[in-house]
Order: structure tokens, then C-alpha cells, then sequence
């Protein structure tokens, strides 16, 4: 009993380090490669994915605002305006080319003096002051720099949404004489984003100064109206639209959100990439259970090893003390000098009493009695009955 207690209690010794070695093991290189995985996000994958798309949407608008600068200083252009624009189709026809030619979505010019829009087709409309939709014009009239981009509906392509670049037009003398420029679709940074999406699973969007969405991919869905009604940015939101650049983590239900957001000053938007981190991780917790499989695999190999080994062990020390304990007894049995009295021929045993002869040696040896009457004990005792001769059968 001593021995199974001592056996059972080595073999949970064993279970305890083994368990506590392999797990930490696993846990710690889990642990290890979740930080490692969290860093490059917010490190490099993020930031890398943002100047990507900030690049490729420059890259997209430096050619328009290449074009829009060559129309602001085009001669016929001015010398159209500064005449009186007296034929409206030579301006439709010019503006007509430079959409042809250039690809654009929409070419246009608005004169100062008659305030009118014109477009490759003619006359759109005549921009006023207190029309919300025609702000623009009047923003870039009282701006310093030469030109800026902006996103607003097309009035002449159905409203749809397009990034124009606004040029101002100035007469040899410097004086003010409109703006003229073109327009692209969105649809280049809309198919931007979902290839990233497709590719890389980020999430990016695009919401403006106060938060609303203005380009979003199939993953926010289209009733969320704005960034601090998206899950996580109830308490961040003032933050991201707040600074020009920002790295920030949300908790969702879904698990942990890396955001990386920047302000296009181009666009006057703010650029947002997100990338949750349970796909990037999930290859390692799976790695992590097959580590734990393979250790408790391990484990049991070497603790049913180890009580096999121990049992053949714990037989093999029973059957050499058996057989130590019998050759001893034997030796003890039959050798020592044994107190046997004079007269009686009676034995003492160890416990002091004495005994007969034959009642201590079947005890202390395995020799069994069987009584007869030796040749001298026969002639004294029964002298009348001669004993057998050698030679008689």
C-alpha cells in the first residue's frame, strides 16, 4: 500500500511539472507572437496602408490639377472671357476637348462677369451668392492659393459625386477673372477600397470634418450615418476627427480594432484604415492548441512510461526481498546455537519457553515428523523381538 501511494504520488509530482513546463512554454510563445503580430499593425501595416492610399490618391489628383493649370492659363481662354464671351459654342466646344482628350468626368468654367457655368454642352446655370450649392465658386474666389479640390455633387453628370479641381483664372494684369477646372469620379478611390478590403481585409473609409461617411466599403453598413455611431468610436470619435494623424484601439464584440486615421487636406477628408486583430491572430491561437495538444500527447506517453517502468521496478524489488526474506529465514532456521535442555532434549524459542524438540523444528523449518524406533532403542525396549538381518528380505 506504502508503495501504490508513493508510486501514485510521484506520478502527479511528474503530471504537475510536465503540465506546468509545457504550458507555460506554449503560453509564453503565444503571448510572444500575439505582441510581436500587434506591433507590426500598429508599426508598419497601418501606417503603411494609409500612405499607400494617401499616395495613389494623390497620384490621382495631381494629373486633374495638372490639367485644370494648363486650362487656367490658356490664351483663348482668357482672350474668350476678356472679349465678352461672345460665342458660347466655342466655349462648349473647348471644354467638350478637354474632357475628350484628358478622359475627365466633367470640364467647366464659371466667368466673374456674367457669373455663368458653363459646361460641354452650354450653359448649366448662372452660380449665385446665396445658393448653398454654389458656395464653391465663391470660396475659391476669396482664397489665396491658386486652386483647391473639393468633392461635391455633379449638377451636370446627375449629382454624382465627384472630386473637382478648382483653378482660378487672372488676365495679364493679374485681375480676377473666374475659375475654370475639371471633375473625376470617385469611383478610382471606391475601387481603392475594396481591393485593399479584398486583399488585405483592412476596413477604410472616408468620413468629413464632422464625421459623416462619404465613402465607406460593403462593412459599415448604410445606416450608420456617422463615425460616433460606428461600434467602438462613441468615446473616440472627437479624437480621430480632431488631429491630423492619430493610431487608436477600440474593444468590439467581434475583439480588439487597430485604427490608423489621417487628415487629406486635398480632399478635406479624413482617411481611416482598421484592421481587427483576431484574423492576424487566429493562425496563432490554433497554433497554440496544437502546441497544447502535442504536450498533453507527450505528457501521457511519458507518464504511462513512467508507471509502467515504475511497476516493473517495484516488482522486481518485491520479488528480490521475498526472495531475501525466505534465504534469510532459512539461514536463521538452521544455524545458531540453540538452548536444548539435558535431560528432556526440549527447546527454548525466543519467546522463553521451552518446547519439544519437534514442535520447535516444524516451526522453524519446513521438515515433517514421521516416528520410528531406531535398531538400539528396539533392542533395549523390545529385546525379545530380534530385528531383521542385513542379508533377510
Amino acid at each position: 500500500m506504502t508503495y501504490r501511494r508513493q508510486k501514485f504520488g510521484l506520478l502527479t509530482l511528474l503530471s504537475i511539472l510536465l503540465v506546468s513546463g509545457f504550458l507555460s512554454t506554449s503560453l509564453a510563445g503565444y503571448f510572444v507572437s500575439v505582441s510581436s503580430m500587434r506591433q507590426h499593425i500598429v508599426s508598419t501595416a497601418l501606417p503603411l496602408t494609409g500612405d499607400t492610399v494617401y499616395s495613389e490618391i494623390q497620384r490621382d489628383l495631381l494629373r486633374p490639377v495638372f490639367i485644370s493649370s494648363l486650362m487656367a492659363n490658356d490664351t483663348f481662354l482668357k482672350d474668350w472671357i476678356t472679349t465678352g464671351e461672345q460665342d458660347e459654342r466655342q466655349i462648349s466646344q473647348y471644354l467638350a476637348e478637354i474632357k475628350q482628350e484628358y478622359s475627365t468626368y466633367s470640364s467647366f468654367l464659371v466667368s466673374e462677369r456674367t457669373r455663368r457655368y458653363y459646361y460641354g454642352e452650354g450653359v448649366l446655370k448662372q452660380v449665385q451668392e446665396d445658393e448653398p450649392r454654389d458656395t464653391w465658386y465663391f470660396r475659391i474666389r476669396s482664397l489665396d492659393a491658386e486652386y483647391e479640390t473639393n468633392v461635391d455633387p455633379d449638377m451636370a453628370n446627375e449629382d454624382s459625386l465627384t472630386v473637382f479641381v478648382n483653378h482660378k483664372i487672372h488676365d495679364a494684369s493679374g485681375a480676377y477673372l473666374g475659375a475654370t477646372g475639371v471633375g473625376l469620379t470617385i469611383d478610382s478611390i471606391s475601387e481603392l477600397i475594396t481591393r485593399y478590403s479584398q486583399t488585405y481585409g483592412y476596413r477604410i473609409y472616408f468620413v468629413d470634418p464632422q464625421g459623416d461617411f462619404v465613402l465607406r466599403g460593403d462593412a459599415i453598413p448604410v445606416e450608420i450615418a456617422n463615425l460616433r455611431e460606428l461600434e467602438g468610436f462613441e468615446k473616440v470619435a472627437e479624437e480621430v476627427l480632431s488631429q491630423s494623424m492619430s493610431q487608436i484601439r477600440v474593444q468590439r464584440a467581434s475583439g480588439l480594432v487597430h485604427i490608423n486615421s489621417r487628415f487629406i487636406p486635398e480632399l478635406n477628408w479624413h482617411l481611416i484604415v482598421e484592421q481587427a486583430e483576431g484574423p492576424l491572430t487566429q493562425s496563432n491561437y490554433e497554433a497554440l492548441l496544437v502546441n497544447l495538444a502535442i504536450c498533453a500527447s507527450i505528457t501521457l506517453i511519458i507518464l504511462g512510461l513512467t508507471y509502467i517502468s515504475i511497476g516493473a521496478y517495484q516488482r522486481r524489488l518485491s520479488n528480490m526481498f521475498n526472495e531475501e526474506r525466505k534465504l534469510r529465514k532459512e539461514v536463521n532456521t538452521l544455524s545458531g546455537l540453540l538452548p536444548i535442555c539435558a535431560s528432556c532434549k526440549s527447546i527454548r524459542g525466543e519467546e522463553g519457553y521451552w518446547k519439544q524438540e519437534e514442535e520447535y523444528v516444524s516451526e522453524h523449518t519446513e521438515a515433517e515428523f514421521s516416528h520410528g524406533i531406531c535398531p538400539k532403542c528396539m533392542e533395549k525396549l523390545y529385546p525379545e523381538i530380534k530385528p531383521p538381518s542385513k542379508d533377510e528380505p
